[in-house]
């Protein structure tokens, strides 16, 4: 059966996946890791954003809603709005969409509270 070693952190509503080479059961737990057979789910509240999905409606449908659309829309570039136009969805994984977000982050206070809201759908 597989299984993989994950470090939870102080309040254990986050975990670090190891994606090194496994050192052995003690060793593994001498450096914080514990090993399980399927990863924990995780609320998505609590889930770096990094790893998730995004709905590119639920998104801009947000922004109008606040009135930060057209703003937000005039201060990307033009390869910046050809990959948001393209796009169904997003994640933060995407060093495009990165790039978007750090732009939006200082603009938009409540971005990663937005973003939490607007997951695709499973």
């Amino acid at each position: 059966m597989a299984y993989c070693y994950i470090k939870w952190s102080a309040d254990r509503k986050r975990c670090d996946v190891w994606n090194g080479p496994v050192l052995g059961k003690t060793a593994m737990a001498a450096r914080g890791y514990e090993r399980v057979e399927t990863l924990p789910v995780l609320p998505a509240a609590e889930r770096p954003l990094e790893s998730m999905e995004f709905s590119k409606y639920k998104a801009v449908r947000k922004l109008m809603d606040a009135g930060l659309w057209r703003q937000v829309k005039d201060g990307l570039t033009e390869e910046e709005r050809d990959f948001l136009y393209l796009a169904r969805s997003f994640s933060l994984a995407d060093p495009n969409f990165a790039a978007i977000y750090a732009k939006l982050k200082p603009v938009v206070p409540l971005l990663d509270e937005w973003l939490r809201e607007c997951e695709c759908d499973a």
